[in-house]
């Protein structure tokens, strides 16, 4: 490509621009090493001169990694220099002609050093800088206006307007530089905007993205890192890649996509560093807060559409427990309507002959009159009544009953049996403590046997097998003969021994709660006790996961959306205070699948040991003395850093990657051509 300084401007058939006319004018007058820089470059070059060595990176990022993504977006193979070459010879001797022009940019630059801060320094270039590039060409706006088809005072007051221009440019420009620092934040967020796209840029302060080292462009735009990296040559072809270096990152990121939640960058590396980062930025309402809470949403979420999947109403577990209660009440009114129809049946056979002897009865009920005083004396009362019907044999050798006769004479029909001894049993239900219908089952029980031991084995079998399938599904298993247990959890329910609002407590939570409890009541309320039953099984079984749920989000603080924080420790410990041989009764294979991939992503987000409160707990404090006092370290590159930590830490896994390398500096006087003309145009 032909310089402008080599070109035969006399003969050529285009006229020269206005700057590339000065431009080959000081080339011209010059003569090799030591002369003047062409007036483009050499303006700023002086006025950068006076600068502090602070405010080097952000001329870097701004006028040449910048410039860069735009050009390289536009598919333009022009490269700007690296600037701190240039500014290094710009201070070496390298100064303006005499005039107008450098009798600002000394102005300027004897301004700077007084004011030592990046605010005064985006002041001058704002009010001075214009001035030079007035009459130049604007690469930027060009390209600008051919990548995004509108005028480039459109775009430029895009960014000004956008998030890039009122969240980077407004905020953190006015708060550097005042209204000019504005002015210059705008134009740093319009320069974007072709790396970025419009809605990307629309929120590059507002949504940052986390980048990997290395990488010199996201969704969001240009990071200040990699293009400070990439213009001074240091970025190698293999650095050149995605976030997930590693197998175990992908394994992670692998995790939150199946529950669909998008990781940080902290999450997935696990690096202290980036956690420690992580937790700083999460203290201030920013994007980093917003994506933290956004996951504890989603957590949430997700075990709620558990819940919803059962079947079963998430209710509180004392509704869940007199689901089943109810059930189970329910189920034994039909076991005795069942038993009613066999007495029936067994007294149709009997011919209406007496054939019942209550000895199993008679037995049990003088056995248990030990215990009478716990069933509020329901027992003496059953007796009492019985002896006076003369119903009750009297357990002598002699066989002669309470009424004088003798046992053969003591036989009922199974009528009798019904009318006389079960119904009376049943009367005294409503009047005794939970001990005493314990008792009562028992009577009922062995009141049962002997009829139907007393009427034969091979009379209507068929229906006697339903009637003792039903009443063995209320029995416990008896693992060994040390076993305990012997009363179902079933039984201890329709006793009265388990209250409902203690259900799900015992049975679920609790450690007294047993497997075999959960398994036995599972196939109790699912196998012949109708929708009903399977309607309360679905319950207890909602309530589980809204139990998790509770555990997971019990601290009473809100975040601004009005919502609780997921804390990944607690809902682990929520599912092993359950235990897993437990949850597998419970819960289907998909159901645990989905439950432990929620645990492993709240595992995720738990901060590694000793990042848990970033910077400290007095960093909110120590930043913000700093920032009243005006005591910022290399003020000029807040403009850049408030949005770069929200960036990193998000984590954007689809990174753009930009390969710009560095060219030689001969072209210097190209280089400011951008920032020369986009300023001009911010100031129109």
């Amino acid at each position: 490509m032909t310089k402008p300084w080599e070109r035969n401007w006399e003969t050529a058939s285009e006229k020269p621009k206005p700057w590339e006319r000065q431009w080959a004018k000081g080339e011209a007058e010059s003569s090799g090493e030591g002369s003047s820089m062409p007036l483009a470059a050499s303006a700023p070059l002086e006025f950068m001169g006076a600068v502090n060595r602070g405010a080097t990176e952000l001329v870097d990022f701004i006028a040449g990694a910048v410039p860069n993504a735009v050009a390289y977006t536009a598919g333009s193979d022009w490269r700007m220099p690296r600037l701190t070459d240039a500014l290094e010879a710009g201070t070496a001797g390298n100064f303006m002609e005499e005039g107008l022009s450098k009798d600002v940019v000394r102005e300027a630059g004897e301004v700077i050093p007084a004011a030592a801060s990046a605010g005064g320094m985006l002041r001058q270039a704002a009010a001075r800088l214009p001035q030079f590039g007035a009459s130049s060409e604007s690469a930027a706006a060009g390209v600008i206006r051919e990548v995004g088809k509108t005028s480039s005072a459109a775009d430029i007051g895009l960014g000004a307007a956008s998030g890039a221009g009122s969240e980077l440019g407004g905020e953190a420009g006015e708060y550097v530089g005042g209204e000019y620092g504005r002015q210059v934040g705008g134009m740093l967020g319009a320069l974007a905007l072709p790396v970025a796209g419009t809605a990307a840029a629309t929120n590059l302060a507002r949504k940052p993205a986390a980048i990997p080292r290395g990488v010199l462009a996201d969704e969001n735009g240009v990071t200040r890192e990699g293009a400070r990296l990439a213009v001074q040559g240091k970025i190698e072809p293999a650095q050149l890649k995605g976030a997930l270096d590693t197998v175990e990152q992908k394994a992670r990121n692998k995790v939150f996509s199946e529950v669909g939640v998008k990781p940080t960058r902290a999450q997935l590396t696990r690096n202290a560093d980036d956690f420690r980062e992580q937790q700083e930025a999460g203290k201030y309402s920013g994007a980093i807060r917003g994506a933290l809470e956004e996951q504890d949403s989603v957590l949430t979420r997700r075990v709620n559409e558990l819940a919803s999947r059962t079947g079963g109403a998430s209710r509180e577990a004392h509704e869940a427990g007199y689901a089943i209660e109810d059930v189970i009440t329910r189920r034994a009114l039909d076991d005795d309507a069942l038993a009613s129809n066999l007495y029936q049946k067994a007294n149709e056979i009997a011919g209406g002959q007496p054939k019942v002897l209550l000895k199993g009865f008679n037995k049990l009920l003088k056995d248990s009159m030990t215990s009478d005083d716990a069933t509020n004396g329901v027992l003496k009362a059953i007796k009492g009544r019985l002896q006076r019907k003369g119903l009750l044999l009297d357990q002598t050798p002699s066989g002669i009953n309470s009424a004088g006769m003798s046992e053969k004479h003591a036989r009922l029909t199974p009528k009798q049996v019904e009318r006389e001894v079960r119904q009376l049993i049943n009367e005294y239900w409503d009047s005794t403590s939970g001990v005493g219908r314990r008792i009562l089952n028992q009577l009922k029980d062995a009141v049962d046997k002997d009829v139907f031991t007393s009427t034969g084995d091979d009379f209507y079998k068929e229906a006697r097998a339903a009637f003792e399938q039903s009443r063995k599904s209320l029995e416990a298993v008896k693992k060994h003969n040390f076993w305990k247990n012997e009363k179902s959890v079933v039984k201890q329910i329709l006793e009265g021994r388990v209250a409902p609002e203690d259900i799900f407590n015992r049975l679920v939570v609790g450690k007294g709660g047993k497997v075999d409890d959960l398994s036995l009541l599972k196939n109790y309320l699912n196998s012949g006790s109708g929708e009903a039953g399977k309607a309360a099984w679905n319950d207890l079984r909602a309530q589980t996961l809204v139990h998790l749920r509770d555990r997971a989000t019990k601290a009473l603080a809100t975040n601004q959306r009005g919502e609780r924080t997921f804390n990944g420790v607690e809902f682990r410990k929520a599912i092993e205070g359950i235990g897993k041989p437990k949850l597998r009764q419970i819960l289907s294979a998909e159901e645990l699948e989905a439950l432990e991939s929620i645990a492993k992503v709240g595992e995720l987000r738990i901060p590694v040991p000793g990042t848990a409160l970033g910077d400290g707990p007095t960093s909110v404090a120590v930043n913000s003395l700093k920032e009243s006092l005006g005591i910022i370290e290399r003020a000029s590159l807040k403009l850049l850093e408030l949005g770069y930590k929200g960036r990193r830490a998000k984590g954007v896994l689809d990174a753009e990657i930009i390969d710009m390398p560095a060219i030689p500096t001969t072209e210097a006087g190209k280089s400011l051509a951008p920032l020369v003309g986009a300023l001009d145009v911010v100031n129109q």
